[in-house]
């Protein structure tokens, strides 16, 4: 009866660990103000150390959007200045309109429900960049695990007076790209 009871118990280990699901990755999105739209692609631009200064930080400059296309029509792009010179540090970032110190979040560029011409050119929709902003606050969490890393975004800012709010999440993989611009 001891080894029917230990066969029983050790099959239903078995099948409980080999059945438990993977973690769930929640939703990517962004939300300005109120309009949530789902985001899928994350962009990476390695800009480096500086090249002046006694600053230990690694500058990264990090694209969100809804396509991989120059055109998106929904994103947020950001720097972070990383709190190690070698990668992208996991920790809590905090914004700030321009930075520039280890743990700074800045250079913010915000464009929702983009259209834009044949050409290329955006007709409609809203942008807006660090340039127009006042009273930047606010937060992203890096963390990386699985080989992808995550953003938790908790920003507000005013734009001619007018207060606004980004929140938005993101974890996945992010291409390369030595494009972005600011």
């Amino acid at each position: 009866m001891k080894k029917v009871l230990f066969f029983a118990a050790l099959v239903v280990g078995v099948y409980s660990c080999a059945s438990d699901p993977e973690e769930e990755k929640p939703e990517n999105y962004i939300q300005f103000d109120s309009s949530k739209v789902t985001i899928g692609f994350g962009e990476l631009d390695d800009d480096g150390t500086p090249t002046s200064g006694e600053i230990d930080t690694r500058i990264y400059d990090i694209r969100l959007a809804n396509s991989l296309s120059t055109n998106a029509s929904n994103y947020f792009q950001f720097t972070i200045y990383s709190n190690s010179t070698k990668r992208l540090a996991e920790g809590t970032y905090n914004f700030i309109n321009y930075g520039g110190d280890p743990g700074d979040a800045s250079k913010l560029k915000i464009g929702s429900n983009i259209e834009y011409d044949a050409t290329g050119s955006a007709v409609s929709g809203t942008r807006t960049s660090s340039y127009y902003m006042s009273d930047v606050k606010g937060t992203v969490i890096v963390d990386y695990k699985d080989d992808s890393y995550s953003f938790d975004i908790n920003l507000s800012y005013k734009v001619d007076g007018k207060s606004h709010t980004l929140k938005g999440f993101y974890w996945g993989t992010l291409s390369a790209n030595d494009y972005l611009t600011y």
